[in-house]
This record gives structure tokens, sequence and C-alpha cells, in this order.
């Protein structure tokens, strides 16, 4: 019996042992994370620093990540992820895929949702959005599609 006890003692440990294994794990990746984000920061400003200088040419926004399209009735939702580096956004719809005759629908947007309202439903619309920033070019179209339904 004494074996079952020590045993049992030993898969205990053995349980604590991995849970608090998983928690420094845990703990190195947001560490790992964070430091990618300051990296990236610090590069972001060095590249300001070298533009305020005369060194290098001004830097370009990243294209908005996490660009999406929800359809429904007579509209479309866009949602994308903000970029603390962007002061605001442009959004773009047309029925052309090669957005000739594109209109830009929101202008100076800053919020990272906007709902396109008074649409005509089972029509495909195009939108394209790009980043806009003080000491940045504007950053490269990000685009896709969607068709409203009732």
């Amino acid at each position: 019996m004494p074996a079952d006890i020590y045993k049992s003692y030993l898969q205990q440990q053995i349980a604590q042992y991995q849970t608090r294994s998983d928690a420094i794990v845990n703990q190195i990746t947001e560490l790992n994370n964070q430091q990618s984000e300051l990296d990236t920061a610090i590069a972001d400003a060095q590249n300001i620093i070298d533009f305020i200088d005369g060194g290098a040419e001004m830097p370009q926004l990243i294209a908005p990540s996490g660009f999406a399209l929800t359809p429904g009735n007579t509209q479309v939702d866009i949602e994308w992820d903000n970029d603390p580096y962007a002061d605001n956004y442009i959004i773009q719809r047309s029925v052309n895929s090669d957005f000739t005759g594109a209109a830009t629908v929101y202008d100076d947007v800053w919020t990272a949702t906007v709902t396109d309202v008074s649409l005509i439903n089972d029509t495909v619309y195009y939108y394209r959005i790009k980043s806009q920033g003080a000491g940045f070019t504007d950053s490269a179209f990000v685009s896709d599609d969607a068709t409203p339904h009732a």
C-alpha cells in the first residue's frame, strides 16, 4: 500500500510541475510577442528619424490586416484591424473588380468598422481599403468583394 500512496504523490507532483512548466512557456511566448512588437516600434521610429534627417525615404504603412466583409440585406459590414501608426483609412467601392469607376465611400475613417448601406441586393460590390498616417506614405490597398442579400 505505501508504494501506491507514493506513486499517487509523485503523479500529483508531476501534474503540478507540468502546470508550472506550461505557465512558464506561456509567459515566454508572451514576452517574445512583446519583444517583437517593441522591435517593430523601434525600427519604425528609427525609419522616421532617418527620414527626418534626410537619410531615408518616408516609410510606408502596412496594408490593413483582418479586412473582412459581411453582407446583409442592402448593406455590407466592413471591418479591419486597427494599425497603431495609421491616422485614418480610405475605403473605396466599385461594381468592377478592377476598380474602374471606384467611388470613395469612406474618407478619413478612423474606426475599425463601418457599414455601407443602401446597396442593391444580389449585386457584387468590390471594396478596397488603405491606411494613411502622418510621417508615412499610404499603405497599399487590400481588397475583397461581397454580395448583399435579403
